[in-house]
């Protein structure tokens, strides 16, 4: 009997365990919340429930899967709690439509989105396993052209370098790097986008290794290999380019369910209007995007009530400015 228990102890700590501290559990907790509050302005979503295991087919370190299943979740819980409320809207007691889906009730739209959610899970897989297959066929060329070297240099001098960068795993791109007395002491990924080195060990054989420190404080370990300079000791490069922001507001009032895209990628929605007076670059409220230096198409898209309406136009970010851009009702 003290044997089951120690057990079921066991595994209820390890279920514990697992639910606290992957990227499985942090993208369940954001979409749980991201669901739950889908298209209603001033939502509070409440505590999310205790992340689920992966289902098969999902992975226990992929955000996208957890953030997928949290914001099916989410949907069904705030349209159980309709339902179990009557299924009634407004003051005159109109009775909303209902739909039977496993076993539980939704409006079409949620069916819908929650068909969507999953046809996007299915397509993330198929470009997670293309991103991995070619990260690995990426890394098997590098480390076939180092292992080919046979001049390596005695030290690499203090500078920007373009260098490869592998986590071994499923990522092997180009970045650039700044050396400084023999160690990495600066990673930018795309010209633009800093991240921040927590420590690296010395570059011997124009090879190093770094551990670097993401937006969310998660750490990930990188080996950098520096073929560059490696073909060419006089390989510097040009620094970063660097990044601007750009702060979209909003004077309309029934924009909590609005959605805004950059270029095509969908950046986020609103969180608060401003009815009287323009807000600052930044200022809370505002939806505020960093983002690389150039000329990009916005689009700005809200569904509710009887009507679509939606924003277009271009706006250019450039280097250390923070440019408004209002969208008025």
């Amino acid at each position: 009997m003290k044997k089951t228990i120690s057990i079921l102890t066991f595994l209820f700590h390890s279920i514990i365990a697992f639910g606290q501290y992957n990227d499985y559990d942090r993208g369940f907790k954001n979409g749980y919340k991201e669901g739950y509050c889908y298209n209603e302005f001033g939502c509070i979503a409440p505590i999310p429930p205790i992340t689920p295991i992966p289902l098969i087919g999902e992975r226990n370190d992929s955000y996208q899967d957890g953030y997928n299943r949290g914001f099916k979740k989410g949907l069904e819980d705030k349209q159980s709690k309709k339902s179990n409320s009557g299924g009634y809207k407004g003051g005159q007691g109109t009775f909303a439509p209902q739909q039977q889906y496993q076993g539980s009730y939704f409006p079409a739209e949620y069916s819908l989105l929650i068909e969507a959610a999953e046809m996007h899970k299915a397509q993330n897989e198929k470009n997670e396993q293309i991103k991995k297959e070619k990260a690995i066929a990426n890394l098997n060329q590098v480390k076939s052209y180092y292992a080919s070297a046979t001049n390596f240099p005695a030290d690499i001098p203090n500078g920007w370098y373009t260098v490869i960068s592998t986590n071994n795993y499923d990522m092997c791109d180009e970045r650039k790097v700044y050396v400084e007395y023999g160690n990495v002491t600066k990673y930018v990924i795309d010209d633009w986008i800093d991240r921040k080195v927590s420590f690296s060990t010395k570059i011997i054989n124009a090879k190093a290794m770094v551990q670097l420190i993401f937006d969310d404080d998660s750490k990930s370990m990188v080996d950098i290999y520096f073929l560059e300079y490696l073909n060419n000791r006089n390989a510097y490069t040009a620094p970063p380019v660097g990044s601007g922001k750009i702060s979209f507001w909003t004077s309309w009032k029934n924009s909590g369910n609005m959605r805004i895209y950059l270029d095509g990628m969908y950046v986020g929605k609103f969180t608060k209007y401003f009815p009287k007076v323009a807000p600052s670059c930044g200022e809370k409220g505002t939806l505020t995007v960093e983002y690389k230096p150039g000329t990009y198409r916005y689009r700005a898209i809200s569904f509710g009530g009887w009507s679509t309406k939606t924003w277009e136009g271009t706006v250019t970010i450039n280097v250390g400015d923070c440019i408004l851009q209002g969208l008025r009702k």
